[in-house]
């Protein structure tokens, strides 16, 4: 995600606090009142994070423009 957010012209700082904020994240799961062992994300974004529709939506587009390429929305 890093490397795409740079290349939308994001400054460094920025990126860097969004991989700090990213970085050694842990989660678990409750069912009930009982919780699950924790386990270390290593992929995705967090799921509430205020953040996280930002980096998903710059990696969509990019995803997008990389399958898309010049398509200019007609069928030719």
């Amino acid at each position: 995600m890093s490397a795409i957010l740079r290349q939308y012209g994001m400054p460094e700082g920025i990126v860097t606090i969004i991989q700090n904020l990213y970085k050694d994240s842990k989660s678990n799961a409750k069912i009930n009142d009982m919780s699950g062992e924790w386990f270390e994300v290593v992929t995705g974004v967090r799921q509430g994070c205020a953040l996280s529709p930002f980096p998903f939506a710059i990696v969509l587009d990019w995803v997008m423009k990389k399958v898309l390429g010049n398509y200019n929305g007609r069928l030719e």
